[in-house]
């Protein structure tokens, strides 16, 4: 047994030699795959929420030598993956913006791949998600607009404006 720290060399090709030293007896270990590692450090689950049209930073941390990303978002925790960008140099970071209309859900997730790897390249397959996020309609207010003063017992309607239907919406007042 020998104590081995793996080092940065991704390959899904790689063959450990043990020989004799003081002869020419040898042995190859089966081929095993050296891989990095990306980890979704944010957006944080389930303090983060986000509206459609907004920006939602990603960002992960990357070990091992992993130059270009694809990251995706799934609606459904991660059952099936819909793009957000493919190619994307490895910067530890990406700004989702904006998120479009179809991100609204309950059950979001995004996630960081290694794009060599899900391609076929040389590296396994890397990834890194997030725990489950939501995403909800942005509102816009007319009335009350701002700059009103109200008395008390007066009625005021309420008017707004929703990008995208929500269902479940209610009114909460603070």
């Amino acid at each position: 047994s020998y104590p081995w720290t793996i080092p940065n060399a991704l390959s899904s090709k790689v063959v450990v030699r043990v020989s004799d030293a003081s002869g020419p007896a040898f042995g190859d270990s089966a081929e095993f795959a050296i891989s990095g590692r990306l980890t979704v450090t944010g957006p944080v689950a389930p303090n983060d929420t986000f509206t459609v049209t907004g920006a939602m930073p990603i960002a992960w941390t990357t070990q091992g030598t992993i130059s270009t990303v694809d990251l995706e978002y799934s609606l459904n925790g991660g059952t099936s993956w819909l793009p957000i960008a493919s190619g994307v140099a490895n910067a530890d970071s990406y700004s989702w913006n904006p998120i479009p209309l179809t991100a609204i859900a309950n059950n979001l997730r995004v996630r960081v791949v290694d794009a060599d790897g899900l391609s076929g390249g040389t590296h396994a397959f890397t990834e890194g998600r997030s725990g489950v996020l939501h995403v909800g309609a942005k509102f816009t207010f007319g009335s009350p607009a701002g700059g009103e003063s109200w008395a008390v017992n007066e009625d005021h309607a309420i008017g707004w404006g929703v990008l995208a239907e929500v269902p479940g919406r209610e009114i909460v007042l603070g």
